[in-house]
């Protein structure tokens, strides 16, 4: 029997796995935190919340406002937007 090397391919998609560097999964973690302290204000309405999500096409983070219903994307912001409101937000508390 022989085995082959695993290619770094994913054959569903046909996109490399990209392994997340230690700078890339504390910004990750930094960003579900922020995310988690602003739907905690209820900024964004009773209705709405922020949800972390991965885009497979670009291969980013993003993150979405959402209706808590319907589940319906109302925006799309980057990481980078959602902790410069979250920074903001402490800075007025």
């Amino acid at each position: 029997m022989e085995i082959s090397a695993v290619s770094p391919n994913n054959p569903l998609t046909g996109q490399s796995v990209q392994q997340k560097t230690p700078e890339a999964r504390n910004e990750t973690r930094a960003v579900v935190q922020a995310t988690q302290k602003l739907n905690e204000t209820q900024i964004f309405g009773y209705h709405s919340e922020l949800v972390y999500a991965f885009d497979r096409q670009t291969q980013r983070p993003l993150v979405r406002l959402v209706d808590k219903e319907t589940r319906e994307v109302l925006r799309q912001f980057p990481p980078e937007h959602v902790l410069r409101m979250y920074e903001d937000l402490k800075l007025h508390a």
